[in-house]
């Protein structure tokens, strides 16, 4: 043992001993800066970015939920910049994401470490073991996400599907519960009426609004009533009001708005102290229960909310009383007592008595309307009209002239008076049409 340290001894003050220490201390120099030529140089990596489809937001959530690990740590994650901290190497590594586009990001990662033995080629990896690591999880994530997509395009697949044979089931109970009666009226009617066999010479001052509304959207149809309109639209033009100056309002057209517009904007606008105005309208009207003030119902109309959604006959007589002509007409085939025909109540409401004695008139206005307040109007199914529009247009047609050839206001109400009140009987019921009238005038004269 004396000899071997004796050995060791000598060994240590030879020459070959301290060559060896200084060839040693050059390696650990050299391990040190391994890498790069400096400290400062040696402690960041190059830095490594790739582009991902998947919007920003779903990156950062995948970055901050699944990076950490048993040696891995989110130590901040403010906006679009996350840092990690990697005590195991020893690292840390700052990610920046940048938003390219509504589903585009682009992810960067640069990592650093202050260890002596931590070379750029080591961060390096680090960067890159990151970046593999975060396409693995947006492959995963896009892959789950197309899942759920065709989970819920087959959902609603087979919700369009069943909502589309419940569509063709009801339209089938629809159809059978209408039964005979809606194969009948499936047939085309002709009537002596529908096309008028005369024509005047246009009168271009004169202007017309006709309304017709046969189906509605949330209330029963009222028959005929766009056949009723459609006809009177014809023998207006043939009475010569140009085709351009007669408004015809039907189904969907003929909402509240439409109606607004024509009544209350554009006839102001158009007409003149030279102008003869035409307003015609078909369709349900009704009574509020509460204060029995009558409305016509538009087509997008409904008797539970009639201040919002009808158009008050006494507005209407209001308006055209204001207009500038020389002559206004009011045609009503349809009824507000709400017990049936042209006419509607709010449901669980019962049909109340409304004279029309009960509404001011203004005196300028000449109004027919197809019966009392307290009537229910009736229909001619062989012509496809309604009883009191067929007779008022037979009339001005001619069967309603005096010995001077003229049709006038009163004798066309004498006209078809007696036929719509023994229709009306033969249905079992009553129906008197109602004429207003300050002074008689002229409708029509045949040359």
């Amino acid at each position: 043992m004396r000899r071997f340290l004796q050995r060791c001894a000598g060994f240590i003050k030879s020459k070959k001993s301290q060559l060896a220490v200084i060839v040693f201390g050059i390696c650990l120099l050299g391990l040190c800066f391994y890498g790069g030529v400096g400290a400062a140089e040696a402690s960041v990596g190059p830095g490594v970015s790739q582009e991902f489809e998947l919007p920003v937001d779903i990156i950062r959530d995948l970055i901050v939920s699944k990076f950490p690990a048993k040696y891995i740590e989110v130590t901040r994650a403010t906006g679009n910049l996350i840092d990690l901290n990697l005590p195991m190497i020893p690292a840390t590594c700052n990610i920046e994401l940048e938003q390219l586009g509504e589903n585009r990001t682009k992810f960067t990662i640069q990592c650093r470490s202050g260890h002596l033995f931590i070379g750029r080629s080591d961060l390096k990896k680090t960067e890159r073991h990151r970046l593999d690591k975060l396409t693995e999880l947006v492959s995963e994530a896009r892959l789950n996400m197309r899942m759920r997509q065709q989970d819920v395009d087959r959902a609603q697949a087979l919700e369009n599907q069943r909502a589309q044979q419940m569509k063709e089931i009801l339209k089938e109970v629809v159809s059978a519960s209408k039964g005979q009666k809606e194969q009948v009226q499936a047939v085309t009617v002709l009537s002596d009426i529908d096309k008028p066999a005369y024509r005047l010479s246009e009168r271009k001052d004169d202007f017309a609004v006709v309304v017709g509304i046969g189906k509605y959207l949330e209330i029963p149809d009222a028959q005929f009533a766009e056949r009723d309109a459609e006809a009177v639209k014809n023998h207006l033009i043939a009475m010569g009001f140009p085709s351009r100056n007669v408004v015809h309002l039907s189904g969907e057209r003929a909402g509240y708005k439409a109606i607004e517009k024509f009544v209350e904007t554009w006839l102001p606008k158009n007409t003149d102290e030279k102008s003869r105005v035409f307003f015609y309208f078909s369709g349900h009207g009704s009574p509020d229960p509460q204060t029995g003030k009558a409305y016509l119902l538009p087509y997008d109309g409904d008797p539970n909310f009639l201040e919002n959604t009808g158009y008050p006959i006494s507005r209407l007589y209001a308006k055209l009383n204001t207009l500038p002509a020389q002559e206004v007409i009011v045609i009503l085939d349809a009824c507000f007592s709400g017990s049936g025909g042209r006419s509607v109540l709010a449901k669980g409401a019962r049909p109340l008595v409304l004279t029309s004695d009960k509404m001011t008139i203004p005196e300028r206005l000449t109004v027919f309307a197809a019966a009392e307040g307290d009537q229910i109007t009736s229909t001619l199914e062989e012509q496809g009209h309604g009883t009191f529009t067929y007779y008022f247009l037979k009339g001005i047609s001619g069967d309603a002239k005096g010995t001077a050839g003229a049709v006038t206001a009163k004798g066309l109400y004498s006209y078809l008076k007696p036929k719509v009140q023994d229709v009306a009987r033969r249905q079992n019921r009553n129906q008197d049409p109602v004429l207003h009238i300050k002074s008689d005038r002229e409708l029509i004269k045949f040359r």
